[in-house]
């Protein structure tokens, strides 16, 4: 089974506990695996975890899902300072989740408070009828 991570942008929250959800069994064989496809990300700021891959780790936390069965395969050179923030904010799991490094470059987009602001203003105007 194979999820792409790059998806929840354009998907959402629901979309990935669906996928999560359908997957899970009671009782997973020993030779089980997901693999997440994750090459890019957005982040709140340049020192936080990317954003989708720590809706991963809580979901996977929400569902009882262990870590031991995914697998990141990922262009982030950087996935395991990432996933120790995660482990710590969103994991109960002794084991940050596993990942294999892949070829190619991993988009890495910075969510600005400028944007974030503009995103702001932008919606309260469309509510008044601006």
């Amino acid at each position: 089974m194979i999820i792409n991570l790059g998806d929840y942008f354009s998907k959402g929250d629901k979309w990935l506990y669906d996928e999560l959800k359908n997957i899970k069994q009671d009782v997973l064989p020993d030779d089980f695996n997901i693999t997440v496809s994750y090459t890019s990300d957005q982040y709140y700021n340049v020192d936080s975890p990317g954003i989708a891959i720590s809706k991963l780790q809580e979901l996977l936390t929400l569902l009882d899902f262990p870590n031991f069965f995914v697998t990141i395969s990922t262009t982030n050179k950087k996935i395991q300072e990432d996933l120790e923030k995660i482990k710590e904010l969103y994991c109960p799991f002794e084991s940050v989740l596993s990942y294999e490094f892949i070829d190619g470059e991993f988009k890495k987009i910075i969510l600005s408070i400028v944007y974030a602001f503009y995103l702001g203003c932008t919606y309260t105007s469309i509510r008044k009828g601006l």
